[in-house]
């Protein structure tokens, strides 16, 4: 059976979305480095995994089950940090709703679909909009850091759904949006 890669992230609504292309473009351009490019800009909840592309409907309805459990929260964006050498993010403030709504889902993917990465859950959940990565060197990284450290971004956005993407020649493709109660 064929098996497509996929990811479960929260995607900022207009206008912040617009926000983080616009800056995740702007820093692709004068550092040179492009791959933040190749999704739109997100929260990972849960990182890339392959399921069979003829399940997709059970993967999509066991989702559509688990958003209907969740409720609405904020989610405030700080300003920026790093995970040194490759990666320059904007910060997520500490958020206990986030924490327990990825925990959550870990649980339900591998309860209801066999889904599972040890390696995913075992690591703390660190919260972020990546905007430079993989590809950034990392001579041109401490320069952009040095650029961005102080650079202040702050925005506040209710969630409201999660969203299902699929990767498709290279690049990460919104297919499903799972809205709360």
């Amino acid at each position: 059976m064929p098996k497509d890669l996929y990811f479960i992230a929260i995607v900022p609504p207009q206008p912040i979305y617009n926000q983080l292309q616009e800056l995740t473009e702007e820093c692709a351009q004068k550092y040179k480095s492009y791959k933040a490019l190749n999704s739109p800009p997100h929260i990972t909840l849960y990182m890339p995994f392959h399921f069979e592309s003829d399940m997709l409907s059970k993967l999509t309805d066991s989702l559509t089950n688990f958003a209907q459990n969740q409720k609405d929260f904020q989610i405030s964006l700080d300003g920026f940090s790093t995970f040194s050498p490759r990666v320059i993010f904007v910060a997520i403030q500490e958020n206990t709703s986030l924490s327990v709504l990825q925990k959550q889902l870990l649980d339900h993917l591998k309860e209801d679909l066999e889904i599972s990465n040890k390696h995913f859950a075992t690591q703390n959940f660190h919260p972020h909009i990546t905007i430079l990565f993989k590809d950034l060197k990392p001579e041109v990284f401490h320069q952009a850091w040095e650029e961005l450290k102080d650079q202040k971004y702050e925005a506040n956005f209710l969630t409201t759904s999660f969203c299902l993407l699929k990767h498709e020649n290279g690049k990460w493709k919104l297919i499903n949006t799972f809205h709360f109660k």
